[in-house]
């Protein structure tokens, strides 16, 4: 009896351990914005308003990437091959041929981070990789590996956990109403993390969750 009670304990806790173990993945705008921290905003500043270290000794300044009005015209497929290099019209001379140093799919991963800077409304308000490991911590476990609400606890749950990587539903919240959720909890389900997070750890989740829907 004691070692069937050890196995559905231990096999209980594996299920547990499984969506924390692969949620590192993140989402492919995580990805991106890994490589845009390591490559881009050298010129394109860390927010990509194109006001980086080397932005002010460069003859053409680069592109702000957060220009809503301007990134509006450029679909995926031009920012793939714009970072990619195959298409530079109209493009600052300056601007590497990244196909030549990374792979398609590290460059669609920046086009999605890209896609992120020009279409949100909402800027990140803390730092993604601290939100990243909190929310395979902590997380991951209802909202599931890939933050889309099929964790291991969506099962035994009264009520689905919510699918982060849905456009609509973190898009059309801003920053404070999204760090309210977690801070204060929602519906009977949800646990408010304000007394096991700080402010700063909170705005992190808040800002991995952001890149989830992109």
């Amino acid at each position: 009896m004691k070692k069937t009670i050890f196995s559905l304990t231990s096999l209980a806790l594996g299920a547990l351990l499984l969506p924390l173990q692969g949620a590192a993945q993140g989402s492919n705008a995580f990805k991106g914005h890994e490589l845009f921290d390591t490559y881009c905003f050298v010129c394109h500043g860390t927010d990509g308003k194109g006001d980086g270290p080397l932005a002010a000794k460069m003859q053409t300044r680069p592109a702000n990437l957060t220009d809503k009005s301007r990134m509006s015209k450029r679909s995926e497929k031009d920012l793939f091959r714009i970072v990619k290099g195959s298409n530079t019209h109209n493009i600052n001379g300056a601007m590497p041929k990244w196909g030549q140093a990374l792979s398609d799919p590290q460059i669609k991963a920046l086009v999605a981070y890209v896609s992120f800077l020009g279409k949100s409304p909402e800027a990140l308000p803390g730092d993604p990789h601290m939100g990243h490991d909190i929310y395979a911590k902590s997380c991951s476990a209802c909202h599931g590996v890939h933050g889309r609400g099929d964790g291991v606890m969506a099962d035994v749950l009264p009520m689905k956990p919510a699918d982060h990587t849905s456009a609509g539903a973190v898009a059309n919240m801003n920053n404070q109403a999204l760090m309210a959720i977690i801070s204060e909890g929602k519906g009977g389900y949800m646990p408010g993390w304000k007394d096991l997070l700080s402010a700063e750890e909170i705005a992190a989740v808040s800002s991995y969750i952001r890149l989830l829907s992109y």
